[in-house]
């Protein structure tokens, strides 16, 4: 399987590509942009974590596997769909990286 990592204007997004399972599980922000006529995957990426305030936050998640800074959960409407946002802002760089961008799912 295989990642890509886009940089936004410093917001770096990782995701992985190429991965059919992923989008049938609405994973792949590629396929819930399309599936949803979003628009560009890179520019709804942008759009939607520039927009993101407190009251989109959900919670924070430990970094158990790298220990590079906690993972913050939001959850944000966009053009009528609600999104999944976990952020991560590296306690080394300063860096924000997007680990996941896809529909919220209850479970």
């Amino acid at each position: 399987m295989s990642y890509v990592v886009t940089n936004l204007n410093g917001i770096f997004v990782l995701y992985r590509s190429n991965s059919p399972e992923l989008e049938e599980r609405q994973k792949d922000p590629k396929a819930v942009c399309a599936r949803h006529e979003l628009g560009e995957v890179r520019t709804v990426v942008k759009k939607v974590v520039g927009s993101l305030t407190v009251n989109d936050f959900v919670t924070i998640q430990p970094d158990l596997k790298n220990n590079l800074g906690d993972l913050y959960v939001f959850r944000k409407r966009f053009k009528g769909v609600m999104l999944y946002v976990k952020l991560q802002i590296s306690t080394r760089t300063g860096k924000v990286t997007c680990h996941s961008f896809h529909e919220w799912t209850n479970r």
